[in-house]
């Protein structure tokens, strides 16, 4: 008889829970185009949820259609979707169109200077991956307008790189009909860049949900059903595979009572491992020895990855794992539906250790090394050096780690990036360039310009020999760079100007915007704000052509900050304002502070401290971010010891209306006492010197030495 209690919960009629969760969700697709987060814990029904969404009752019904970031189809959240899709004309263009920007979805060479920290969304959207898909961009919003149905995109968020969710927010932004579901576990939220969404978050089951899944088999009594609940805590995993292994008990004639009775004498950290050394006993030696290898190997797998990992047959193990509902197969992939993994199966019994983590996907790699599979292995070494270290030699594939190395790279794991790149470059290979300039964004990253500036020169050199303009310019692009951070700003001049030359002659207008942006900023620190005020407005003109909001709004700031050089107060302020609005509503808490800073320098210059020194005020207030909070410092320091050489005490005593809970009591006596002294320069009055010292002296010792700094120990 088979088995009643498959690995996820039945479809349709059979689905038990969540019906709160898709009230929720038909309410919001009635509603305007949204994001969806779908989020939950390993384990808590993600997938079966998605999967139901195809047989629920909307009105109007929506169309589905599943983006698979990957270019092997690895990964999978609906494996039947397209067999419940509606086939109409202009469905199937947008599908094509989907797969086509997926398909364009790589890096270039480039790294604009806007770049920061990992995951800043400014930066993602200067890549260059942008120029490539923005033609596609449009095409797919065009397809849109001819559609009158919902169209609702499943995502499954694993390894989506930061630039493609933000292409897919703007198609939700700027599309009447389009929706986004997106499935995530909590540990990857983090990585989201993503903003404005509507969260569904999957929770335990009820008892009532759980005990309605534990009596498929109608054959446990009702204390034995509470007591898997209570085992389980409504974890909809736990439900199910408890309720598996006593159903393979009972067919067996074996005593389910002692098995419930040894999973409650154990420890937390034990129960996972003994609910699955319970499984490997009901499957034959095969099918047991090929579980065991495969609780090392990724979830989504390949019948050469199967063969990579297992020390048994897969043939001969196979038929046993898919019987029972471990092992499924869709177009070619296999998909491992037990969460196991080598914590929960260290041990096959009391004395025989499976073997080390790190030799058994090592093994793998030297089988898979060549192959486009081999990505599996690093996908599932992702947060794991000591493994990385071990396997990224041994692979051959270019591709594999250029790709892999770049989601690391963008995602802010530079180590594994590094690691990817530098495999690559001893290979020698057709994408040597590629790798030698990421390896460049990654020792920038790190700042180690040099060494960036190397590597950036080198694949330049090739680009020339090769006759690849678009990497020479990107090149050019990235060394002028290197050049403005070290303050040779002729050089970079000279770098960035040649480098737009070929973006005219190319006539890519998205580069040439950038690349004037660049040039713009090289004259703002040269002092030559005429000439750096027409770049901008160049680049401002491209974008709006481009209608690329997101990199306007930096052309806005640029040229507010080069109106406020040329002495333009007022011109400049209502640039300013205007791309601090922008830049507030996006979220971009970086460019946000940025612009503050040049809303400030334009009210000092227009000798209104007072209100300089609110905006700052207003800085402070919009972030609570200990990192941020100490950047607006730093900018005040710096402001109030330019105020101080240029004599300006009458504004530096103003200093004090941005004091701020944000800053502790230190910073903040820190801050009164700047304000004290500058009264005292300004005044005369010895009484503000005594309060200044009287201050001072009750800092703690890094305080005094910044007051030491600032006023030379006057």
């Amino acid at each position: 008889m088979k088995n009643p209690y498959i690995i996820h919960p039945a479809e349709m009629k059979d689905f038990v829970g969540r019906k709160t969760h898709y009230r929720k969700l038909h309410q919001l697709l009635k509603g305007t185009p949204s994001i969806i987060l779908v989020i939950g814990i390993r384990g808590m029904g993600k997938a079966s949820f998605l999967k139901n969404i195809l047989h629920q009752d909307f009105e109007p019904q929506p169309l589905f259609i599943e983006y698979n970031s990957k270019k092997h189809e690895r990964e999978f959240v609906i494996p039947d979707l397209y067999r419940n899709r509606k086939e109409i004309p202009e469905h199937s263009e947008l599908v094509k169109k989907l797969n086509t920007l997926k398909l364009k979805f790589t890096f270039s060479d480039y790294s604009p200077s806007s770049q920061k920290e990992p995951l800043s969304e400014d930066f993602f959207k200067a890549a260059d991956i942008f120029r490539l898909n923005y033609e596609s961009l449009m095409d797919i919003q065009n397809t849109l307008k001819k559609i009158k149905a919902n169209i609702v995109v499943l995502v499954n968020v694993h390894n989506l790189l930061p630039a493609e969710q933000w292409i897919l927010e703007e198609l939700v932004k700027n599309s009447q009909n389009f929706f986004l579901i997106i499935k995530l576990t909590e540990e990857m939220a983090s990585t989201m860049v993503i903003s404005n969404y509507e969260p569904i978050e999957l929770e335990p089951l009820s008892r009532e949900e759980s005990v309605e899944i534990i009596g498929k088999g109608k054959f446990l009594d009702e204390e034995t059903s509470e007591a898997v609940y209570e085992l389980s805590g409504g974890y909809p995993y736990l439900v199910q595979v408890i309720s598996w292994i006593l159903y393979e008990k009972h067919l067996r004639g074996e005593d389910i009572h002692a098995f419930i009775d040894m999973l409650r004498e154990e420890e937390p950290e034990d129960f996972f491992g003994n609910v699955h050394q319970e499984i490997l006993t009901v499957l034959n030696p095969d099918a047991r020895r090929l579980l065991i290898d495969l609780s090392c190997a990724p979830s989504v797998l390949t019948l050469k990855v199967l063969k990579a990992f297992s020390q048994a047959d897969p043939h001969e193990g196979l038929s046993d794992l898919i019987e029972k509902g471990i092992l499924s197969q869709e177009n070619g992939i296999f998909r491992v539906h037990l969460a196991l993994s080598p914590v929960f199966l260290e041990y096959i019994d009391e004395d025989e250790i499976i073997g080390d983590f790190t030799d058994i996907y090592l093994e793998a790699a030297r089988t898979l090394k060549k192959d486009d599979d081999c990505v599996f292995l690093l996908e599932d070494l992702r947060n794991t050096d000591e493994g990385q270290s071990e396997v990224i030699p041994v692979l051959e594939n270019e591709e594999v780690l250029l790709g892999f190395g770049t989601d690391e790279l963008y995602a802010g794991r530079l180590a594994s990036a590094e690691r990817c790149f530098e495999r690559g470059l001893q290979l020698n290979g057709a994408l040597k360039s590629a790798f030698l300039a990421r390896l460049g964004i990654v020792f920038q990253r790190v700042e180690i310009p040099d060494k960036a500036l190397q590597c950036y020169e080198q694949a330049l050199h090739i680009h020339k020999e090769t006759g690849y303009n678009q990497g020479e310019a990107d090149q050019l692009g990235n060394i002028g760079w290197i050049y403005k951070e070290k303050g040779s700003l002729d050089e970079a001049e000279t770098h960035y100007k040649r480098a737009l030359e070929i973006d005219r002659e190319l006539k890519d207008k998205q580069r040439e915007a950038l690349h004037l942006g660049e040039i713009s900023a090289v004259y703002r620190e040269k002092g030559e704000p005429d000439k750096a005020l027409t770049c901008s407005t160049q680049a401002l003109e491209i974008e709006r052509e481009l209608q690329h909001a997101a990199r306007e709004t930096i052309h806005l700031k640029d040229i507010g900050a080069a109106s406020i050089q040329m002495g333009n107060l007022d011109e400049g302020l209502t640039y300013l304002k205007q791309a601090l609005e922008r830049f507030t509503s996006s979220g971009d808490r970086y460019e946000v502070l940025s612009t503050y800073a040049h809303i400030f320098d334009g009210f000092i210059r227009k000798d209104d401290p007072v209100t300089a020194f609110s905006y700052m005020k207003k800085a402070l207030e919009y972030t609570q971010d200990e990192e941020y909070t100490g950047g607006i410092f730093a900018i005040m320091m710096m402001t109030a010891k330019h105020l101080m050489q240029e004599n300006q005490w009458k504004y530096l005593q103003h200093i004090t209306l941005v004091k701020s809970p944000h800053f502790g009591k230190e910073l903040n006596s820190l801050v009164t006492a700047v304000g004290y002294y500058a009264k005292y320069k300004l005044s005369g009055n010895k009484v503000y010197l005594k309060d200044y010292k009287r201050r001072k002296k009750k800092l703690g010792y890094s305080a005094r030495s910044i007051l030491d700094e600032l006023f030379k120990r006057k």
